[in-house]
């Protein structure tokens, strides 16, 4: 389906296996910096080391809490001292995918299946309208772009769908892992009885137009399931308490400015 083995200049992703408890290898030469998703990191060299990071800045930092559920910081494993070793793993038993980012080739991901990606790769949220108004992907959903390698976990396994000019293609909502960001899709009821979607248990679908190559998870399950608890609800609850201490942060540089900017432009009484 997709190659187990990417490579992004110097540095090496590798699968080392397939399946529910997939690893992914990160082969760092001295230099070279891999971000991942909060908590994903299994063993490293100790030539390796871990700084966080607030990709896109504060603002993004916040969206990245409060619209899609994750941690504000990434963390950023650099490989100081000399080349390096570093593993990371899915927080679900799931799948792993790695996916080549390029410039005009930007995917999507839900909350939840960003895993790591190659320093050149940016990581943001994007509004998704009215689709994921009845998407369990949600209204918003992370975006990757620019340059790199990007790795995507699941809920099961991952299987590649291609679509050429024109094919039409129907998915789940609650199966898709990633597509592209230009991809031509729209929300349909899974029938076109809506009675019959709703009592077969379907619902909503997914109706993607090619061209385009869509990652698909064979479950639904993990960060989807209806009243699952998240998988590391303390990291969630820890980036909660990050993105209110940023904010107090922001809020307190704006009122120290306006104070600031008060004294300066008010006339001393001795002046007059």
């Amino acid at each position: 389906f997709f190659s187990s083995r990417f490579e992004c200049f110097a540095m090496k992703f590798n699968l080392l296996s397939k399946g529910g408890f997939s690893v992914v290898q990160v082969l760092l030469e001295q230099g070279e910096t891999v971000k991942a998703e909060s908590g994903s990191m299994v063993s490293m060299d100790t030539s390796i080391q871990l700084k966080s990071a607030l990709q896109g800045g504060i603002l993004q930092g916040l969206s990245r809490v409060f619209l899609q559920g994750e941690d504000a910081f990434l963390s950023c494993f650099t490989a100081e001292t000399g080349s390096g070793e570093i593993l990371f793993s899915s927080k679900d038993l799931g799948d792993l995918a790695l996916i080549t980012v390029d410039i005009g080739s930007s995917w999507l991901v839900p909350h939840g299946g960003f895993v790591c990606a190659s320093s050149g790769v940016k990581i943001s949220a994007k509004y998704q309208g009215s689709k994921g108004m009845f998407s369990q992907a949600g209204l918003f959903n992370l975006l990757a772009e620019g340059t790199g390698t990007l790795v995507v976990s699941s809920y099961g396994a991952i299987m590649p769908k291609d679509l050429k000019q024109g094919d039409e293609y129907i998915i789940d909502n609650g199966h898709l892992v990633a597509w592209p960001s230009t991809a031509n899709y729209q929300i349909i009821t899974a029938s076109p009885q809506l009675m019959s979607s709703f009592m077969t248990g379907e619902g909503f679908a997914c109706k993607f137009t090619g061209p385009g190559r869509i990652y698909i998870q064979s479950h639904q399950g993990g960060m989807y399931a209806p009243g699952r608890p998240a998988s590391r609800p303390a990291g969630t609850a820890m980036g909660c308490v990050t993105a209110v201490i940023l904010l107090f942060f922001v809020m307190s540089v704006y009122v120290l400015l306006g104070i600031a900017l008060y004294v300066m432009t008010t006339p001393v009484e001795g002046d007059l």
